[in-house]
């Protein structure tokens, strides 16, 4: 998924699953290296599974609402730029929070938009998203809002999707909301 931490394809934490196989995820580069053991006996004190992010978010406005289409336009209008389309994270109306490598994003920052139906409205967003085990419960949902909020930072965004409580926040609270969302698994 668009959420996850990409170490491993959904498929194959599917299939270890269903064939109640462990799966070890550990760093390729140092074998001595501390890794997580994924198994059916994982601790069940929680709904949570882990937490990813992103480092760095944009937050775009389309300016015609009529036209369903406008991520295909928007990828479209990118590319045409010769760069790389973004992950288009999440969509609602006019507004769309899009990530990617720091390098295509540093591009798409430098595109004058004026001249389109597109508008750059921040560059000073990440995204913290908490992995549930199945959708995410209403009481998980609140316990991270309530330790968020301990901590005097505030979303922007909240998105739930299938297995995520996603955060669009401020680049400079991701840390503290990354520690957060870790006490919660």
């Amino acid at each position: 998924t668009k959420w996850g931490a990409k170490v491993l394809h959904s498929k194959s934490v599917e299939m270890a699953h269903l064939k109640n196989v462990k799966l070890f995820v550990g760093s390729a580069a140092d074998i001595k290296s501390i890794g997580t053991t994924i198994s059916a006996q994982a601790d069940t004190k929680s709904d949570g599974l882990s937490v990813n992010s992103y480092s760095t978010v944009f937050k775009m406005q389309y300016s015609d609402i009529t036209n369903s289409s406008y991520k295909d336009e928007f990828c479209s209008y990118i590319i045409a730029h010769q760069i790389a389309a973004p992950d288009i994270l999440f969509a609602d109306k006019d507004i769309f929070y899009i990530a990617g490598p720091k390098e295509n994003l540093d591009l798409i920052q430098k595109i004058d938009f004026k001249i389109s139906n597109f508008k750059l409205l921040r560059t000073d967003l990440c995204s913290v998203s908490l992995t549930c085990k199945e959708k995410p419960s209403e009481q998980i949902v609140k316990l991270a809002h309530t330790k968020l909020s301990e901590k005097t930072i505030q979303p922007e965004r909240q998105v739930i999707t299938a297995n995520n409580i996603n955060f669009f926040l401020e680049q400079k609270d991701k840390t503290a909301a990354i520690q957060i969302l870790h006490s919660t698994i």
